[in-house]
């Protein structure tokens, strides 16, 4: 152990998980501390700590009594043992009082004042560092009115006072609020880190290994989190959530229903329900094009067709008012036709001149009226793409754009009289015939088909044999309706909306948007009809941890879990699994009826509390046969902790959930000690 250059006295070591974590320190693969001495009230901490750690000194005792001539005894041996090794008082401060869990009950005044307790270790012990470990809260440490609440406009005054009166017996300071989960632990457990340096030592921090999503540029590579998942029993799933001996309360329903939205819908119920089509990633309401691949086409019918018929007021100062659903009652009718079916028709002039002047509104006088017919009866029935800076307009018998995930085209209707002689444009059916020759020179187009692959001729009647069908489909109808704004910088709007300002060119056109198949399972992305049907799966599953702390749902298993606290023996963690397949191992509760096609059907009965109804609702609609729980293992907390496996807890299991909940987590404190080690040996090298 000729490493060794750190040697730690443990304050408020519980069962052992800061000495865990610094006994494991290594630097270049050689043990770096070791931890000579520590302190706790608790019995069956000291006990389990003394079987984990037998080489340290062990004291059953309240710091703000401890005797300390023992310790500095105990020291000075271990010093001339390891006479250039840095001496670290460490101290996990009580928490609980500082908490923000503890929410507005009032605060223990006498637990808030054990941080002054430390300035007779600092006078006895001379540590060359003191390592602090505290919630967050910890910096907001305040008087405390008479209801022993902290108060808000003094937040931090007593913390600010203590640093500074800690730092003028010769040390720096510096702290960090760091995430466990970012150094490779199971638990996203965040927490305050205070390091006191005598002058001339460095301070120094761990740096990251790890972030949520992972990174790699060029500035260097970060893992991903590590999922708890890894240390979980997955294969114990627990009891049914219905069939328990004593009913769930209200409030656990609601947090199982609350993990439901969270992990299953996408983190959205308000289109839950009615709708779900919430997209997994960004957790919004997408509804994808009828061009995007089909999603999983599961047991229950999730389409509708959208035509949208209202009733549009040209004259009022109130935008919410200029139209009004067919489905609701009129407005009110005046002597002024203030109402107006709206539809796209105006007067076009295809002899040249301004661009500007060739339209003109149909509710209004006609220009000049030639020998030679120049005007045309325009019904705006095009396929035009609203974005972009070029052309925004396509012909039906041309490809159609791309379509993006927001609909961004117009409904075509392809019927015109096309004269095939001088070079002519086609007549829309609705204005009045060109002269009739004594030769025929009109065609009547009507709907096609229409091929979106290369090659050309790409157009078959739809009155005649499809073309090919090939594997990946190339065909589609053309039969697109739906309401569009062509102007500016404008989006669809639901019509539900007030319509925007009605200008004397029409910008508006209704759109009708063909089924499409809605994926409620995985990403919820849709996907259109003409293409195959993703793979059906016989089976998939949901698991998530609940939190009964606060409002929290709790965390993905695919996570690192959310921070473990002492009360785990009254408000445990739970495993939520969600099955999705009848078992005759495993049966469904009574309510849940599945029938020959795999279609599951929830009853629900009156005397159901109202979250039951809503979890119920749930199930039916994402075809949920049962939700399992269960409360996490000693062993699992352990290892969301940083534990080893075989590190001994002793007393009961309600004591064990208590230690493992209120210990530093292993990792942190490794790489605490790792990081202030490995920086000393660094300075001596260069000192030598």
């Amino acid at each position: 152990m000729s490493n060794i250059n750190l040697l730690y006295i443990d304050l408020f070591c519980g069962a052992g998980g800061t000495s865990t974590g610094v006994e494991s320190a290594r630097v270049n693969g050689e043990q770096c501390a070791k931890v000579i001495a520590c302190v706790n009230h608790d019995a069956n901490a000291i006990a389990s700590h003394a079987v984990n750690h037998p080489d340290a000194l062990h004291f059953t005792e309240d710091i703000r009594t401890l005797e300390l001539s023992p310790l500095i005894e105990h020291l000075a041996k271990w010093k001339a043992q390891y006479p250039s090794a840095a001496v670290v008082l460490w101290a996990s401060l009580e928490c609980t009082n500082f908490s923000k869990a503890k929410g507005g009950q009032p605060r223990n005044a006498d637990s808030r004042t054990l941080a002054e307790h430390l300035f007779r270790y600092i006078e006895s012990v001379n540590p060359d560092y003191i390592q602090i470990e505290n919630v967050e809260e910890f910096m907001a440490w305040g008087p405390m009115d008479e209801n022993g609440k902290p108060i808000s406009v003094q937040k931090g005054k007593d913390y600010t006072k203590w640093v500074r009166n800690v730092k003028s017996y010769g040390y720096n300071f510096d702290h960090r609020i760091l995430n466990a989960a970012d150094f490779g632990a199971y638990t996203s457990r965040k927490r305050f880190f205070g390091i006191f340096g005598k002058k001339g030592l460095p301070i120094v921090f761990p740096e990251p290994t790890h972030c949520k999503e992972g990174k790699q540029d060029m500035f260097g590579s970060l893992l991903r989190w590590k999922p708890v998942k890894d240390v979980l029993d997955l294969e114990d799933e627990g009891t049914s959530v219905f069939t328990r001996k004593k009913p769930l309360s209200e409030n656990t329903l609601e947090r199982i229903y609350a993990g439901l939205i969270k992990f299953v819908a996408g983190g959205k119920d308000k289109w839950l329900l009615k709708y779900n089509s919430i997209n997994g990633k960004t957790g919004k309401h997408i509804p994808p094009g009828i061009d995007e691949p089909c999603p999983t086409v599961s047991c229950q019918g999730r389409l509708g067709v959208v035509q949208a018929h209202f009733l549009s007021r040209y004259k009022t100062c109130r935008p919410q008012d200029t139209c009004k659903s067919v489905d609701e009652p009129c407005g009110v009718l005046t002597t002024n036709n203030r109402f107006a079916k709206v539809g796209c028709h105006f007067l076009s002039k295809y002899f040249s001149g301004h661009p500007e002047s060739k339209n003109i509104p149909v509710d209004g006088p006609a220009h000049t009226i030639k020998c030679k017919d120049n005007h045309s009866l325009i019904n705006a029935k095009f396929l035009a793409a609203y974005y972009g800076n070029g052309d925004n307009v396509s012909q039906v018998d041309k490809p159609c754009p791309t379509v993006p995930t927001k609909d961004r085209f117009n409904y075509v209707n392809p019927k015109f009289l096309c004269s095939y002689n001088f070079n002519d444009a086609g007549k829309d059916i609705n204005a009045p015939c060109p002269t009739l020759l004594t030769k025929d020179r009109f065609s009547l187009i009507s709907p096609f088909f229409m091929n979106y692959y290369s090659g050309g001729g790409q157009h078959s009647d739809i009155n005649q044999p499809s073309p090919t069908i090939l594997a990946n489909p190339k065909q589609r109808l053309i039969s697109c309706q739906f309401m569009d704004q062509q102007f500016g910088h404008s989006k669809p709007a639901g019509i539900n909306q007030p319509l925007g300002a009605l200008t004397s060119n029409p910008k508006y056109n209704l759109v009708s948007c063909r089924p499409w198949m809605m994926n409620t399972n995985f990403g919820n992305i849709g996907s259109r009809i003409e293409e195959p049907a993703p793979v059906i799966t016989a089976n998939r599953k949901w698991h998530y941890l609940m939190n009964p702390q606060f409002v929290s749902p709790g965390s993905s298993v695919n996570d690192p879990c959310f921070t473990l606290i002492a009360r785990m023996d009254k408000r445990p963690p739970y495993l939520v699994s969600l099955n999705t397949v009848f078992s005759s191992e495993t049966p469904p509760p009574d309510f849940v009826k599945i029938d020959a096609y795999g279609n599951v059907f929830i009853e629900v009965f009156e005397d159901d509390s109202p979250m039951t109804k809503n979890i119920k609702e749930f199930m039916a609609i994402y075809q949920i046969v049962d939700i399992l729980m269960r409360m996490l293992k000693i062993l699992e907390l352990k290892l969301i902790m940083g534990f080893p496996e075989d590190y001994m807890l002793i007393g009961t299991q309600a004591d064990q959930k208590k230690f493992i909940g209120n210990a530093v987590e292993v990792t942190m404190a490794r790489v605490l000690c790792e990081a202030v080690s490995t920086k000393l040996l660094e300075l001596r090298k260069v000192a030598a």
